[in-house]
C-alpha cells in the first residue's frame, strides 16, 4: 500500500510540474553570454532539452520532508505525461481536465501516444559532460558541498542532503562542463524561503471559494518568483481534473467558487490535496539548446470535504465499511 501511495504522489507531483512549466515565464540569457557558440555553421545543431532542479518537498503520506536534486538532458523535448484542456478560467486560476489520446495501433516500446493515432518517439539521454551543483548542505559534510551527476547527466539525491539544504539569500550554482554541441555554461539560481502554508485545515464545498494563505518571503523576492497553487481531488483514483493557479508570492489568494464547483463535479478519491509551491524558474539558451533551471519549495496539505472519509487501512473506517482502492471508506 505504501508503494502504491508513493506512486500516486509522484504522479501528482509530475502533473503539478507539467502545469507549472506550461504557465512559466521564459527567461533567456543575453547574447554576450551565449554568442559565438554556433560558429557560423549552415545547419542548426539538434535541439537539446535539459531540466535541472533543486526542490524541497513535504510528503504527508510517506515521508515528512525530502530535498531533491535532479538533472536530465535529452536530444528532444520529452512528450508530456498528460495534455490538458482548460474547461473553465477565472482570474489567475483555471480548471484543467486531462485529454487522454487514443492510438488504435499500440505504439512501439520506444514511443508514446501523444495524440489520437499519433506516436512520438521517446527522446534519448545526452551526455553534456560533468554537471556540478554547489551551494547545498549535506549531512555530516559541512555547510557547503558539491553534487555531481553520472556520465549521462542524470541523478537523483535526497537522503544525503539536509532539509532545507540552503538558506534564503544564498546562491545555488550549476556548472555544466559541456560536450558535443553543448557549450560549457554556469548558471546561478537564488535560494528561496521554505514554503509554509498557514491554511492548515482547509475545507472545500461546492459553491464556496477556497482561501489559501502562506507565509510571504521574509526578504527580497527574486525576479520571476511566484506561487503555484493546485487543488486535486482524484490523484488516488486516476486524475479526472485539477485546479491550477499562478499568482504573486505575496502570501494570499482565493480560488474562485465556480472553479471549486466544477472540480467537485468531477468526483473525488481519498486524501484530496492542496499543493502550494514557491518557484523560481530560469531558462538558458546556448547554441540552439535550451536548459531550464528551477528552485522550488512545495507543501501538500489535505483538504476536508464533508461526507468524504479517507483511509489507508480498514481500521480507519467506521464499522461495516471497508477501505476501498481509491482510499475512501465505503461499502
Amino acid at each position: 500500500m505504501i508503494a502504491r501511495m508513493l506512486r500516486s504522489r509522484v504522479l501528482s507531483l509530475a502533473l503539478v510540474a507539467a502545469v507549472s512549466a506550461a504557465c512559466s515565464p521564459r527567461v533567456t540569457s543575453d547574447a554576450g553570454a551565449d554568442g559565438g557558440a554556433d560558429g557560423g555553421t549552415d545547419a542548426a545543431p539538434p535541439m537539446i532539452h535539459g531540466t535541472f532542479g533543486v526542490e524541497l518537498v513535504r510528503f504527508e503520506l510517506v515521508r515528512p520532508q525530502v530535498s531533491l536534486v535532479t538533472a536530465a538532458v535529452f536530444d528532444a523535448e520529452p512528450p508530456p505525461l498528460f495534455r490538458f484542456d482548460t474547461t473553465m478560467r477565472d482570474g489567475e486560476c483555471e480548471l484543467l481536465v486531462p485529454r487522454i489520446p487514443f492510438c488504435a495501433q499500440r505504439c512501439p516500446s520506444n514511443a508514446v501516444c501523444v495524440a489520437d493515432n499519433t506516436c512520438q518517439p521517446r527522446p534519448n539521454r545526452v551526455d553534456v559532460g560533468a554537471i556540478t551543483v554547489s551551494g547545498l548542505r549535506r549531512n555530516d559534510m559541512g555547510p557547503l558541498s558539491r553534487f555531481t551527476t553520472g556520465a549521462m547527466g542524470y541523478q537523483f539525491e535526497s537522503n544525503e542532503l539536509v532539509y532545507p539544504p540552503f538558506a534564503a539569500g544564498q546562491t545555488i550554482q550549476w556548472s555544466i562542463a559541456g560536450a558535443g554541441t553543448v557549450p560549457a555554461m554556469m548558471v546561478e539560481m537564488p535560494a528561496i524561503d521554505e514554503m509554509r502554508v498557514l491554511s492548515l485545515t482547509p475545507e472545500s464545498r461546492p459553491g464556496q471559494p477556497l482561501d489559501v494563505r502562506w507565509e510571504p518571503p521574509a526578504g527580497a523576492v527574486p525576479e520571476g518568483q511566484r506561487a503555484l497553487v493546485s487543488l486535486d481531488f482524484t490523484h488516488h483514483a486516476g486524475l479526472r481534473g485539477m485546479i491550477s493557479c499562478v499568482t504573486a508570492d505575496d502570501g494570499a489568494m482565493t480560488i474562485p467558487a465556480g472553479l471549486i464547483t466544477g472540480l467537485h463535479a468531477l468526483g473525488m478519491a481519498g486524501f484530496p490535496a492542496l499543493f502550494v509551491t514557491r518557484s523560481v524558474l530560469r531558462t538558458r539558451e546556448a547554441a540552439g539548446h535550451r536548459m531550464t533551471f528551477e528552485v522550488k519549495s512545495e507543501k501538500e496539505i489535505y483538504v476536508e470535504i464533508p461526507g468524504l472519509r479517507s483511509c489507508r487501512s480498514p481500521q480507519e473506517c467506521p464499522a461495516g465499511q471497508r477501505c476501498r482502492d481509491d482510499f475512501t471508506c465505503g461499502m
